[in-house]
C-alpha cells in the first residue's frame, strides 16, 4: 500500500482495530474532519478497504501491525507511528473480540483466554503505552491545555463498577426502598 506523509501541522490519529466496521467507519469520520490515520491492526491486508476509503479523502493514512493483547506489539505500532510521521494526538482503541460464542463445553479455553487478552488487556495497553511518553507531539509534557497534569486515562473508566441512586431509572424506585435515607 503506498502512504502519503501528512503535513506537520495535521493531526494524526492512531485507530487500532480499524481492519472493519466500526474501527474502520471511526477512521474515515476522522479522515473527513481531516485528520490523518494509523489504521493499526492484527491483518494489514484486511485494512485496504478502510485504507482506500480513507486515501480517497484525500488524507494521509498509514497501515501498521498492531496486536492490542501484545504490549510490544503496541509498542512498535506507536514508535513505527512517531519515527514515520513525528506526532501521535489521539488515540483510539477498537479492537475487540467477539469469539468463541458457544456452549461453554464446545469452546477452547486458548480462545477464552485470547478473548480476554484483547477485550480487556488491550484497552490498558494502548493508552497506557502512549500516556507512558511523558510528552505529546509538540513537546508540552503531560499538561494539557487545561494547565492540569494528564498522566493518561484511568485503568477504570469513568463510572465502572460505581453504582448512584438514579443512574438506572427503572431501579430508582427499588433503589430508595432498599436504602431509605
Amino acid at each position: 500500500m503506498t502512504e502519503t506523509k501528512p503535513d506537520p501541522s495535521t493531526r494524526v490519529a492512531l485507530v487500532a482495530g480499524a481492519s472493519r466496521g466500526i474501527g474502520a467507519a471511526t477512521a474515515v469520520a476522522l479522515a473527513q474532519r481531516r485528520i490523518a490515520c494509523v489504521l493499526a491492526v492484527r491483518d494489514p491486508d484486511a485494512a485496504c478497504g478502510a485504507a482506500s476509503a480513507v486515501r480517497k479523502l484525500g488524507v494521509a493514512c498509514r497501515v501498521e501491525a498492531c496486536d492490542v493483547a501484545d504490549y510490544g506489539s503496541v509498542e512498535r505500532c506507536v514508535a513505527n507511528t512517531l519515527q514515520a510521521w513525528g506526532r501521535l494526538d489521539i488515540v483510539i482503541n477498537n479492537a475487540g473480540r467477539i469469539e468463541p460464542q458457544a456452549l461453554i463445553a464446545q469452546t477452547d479455553p486458548a480462545e477464552w483466554v485470547r478473548a480476554i487478552s484483547v477485550n480487556l488487556v488491550g484497552p490498558y495497553h494502548v493508552p497506557a503505552l502512549r500516556s507512558r511518553e511523558g510528552s505529546d507531539s509538540r513537546g508540552r509534557g503531560r499538561e494539557g491545555r487545561d494547565g492540569a497534569d494528564h498522566r493518561g486515562p484511568p485503568l477504570v473508566p469513568r463510572g465502572a463498577g460505581q453504582i448512584r441512586r438514579g443512574a438506572f431509572p427503572r431501579d430508582e424506585r427499588s433503589a430508595r426502598a432498599a436504602d431509605p435515607q
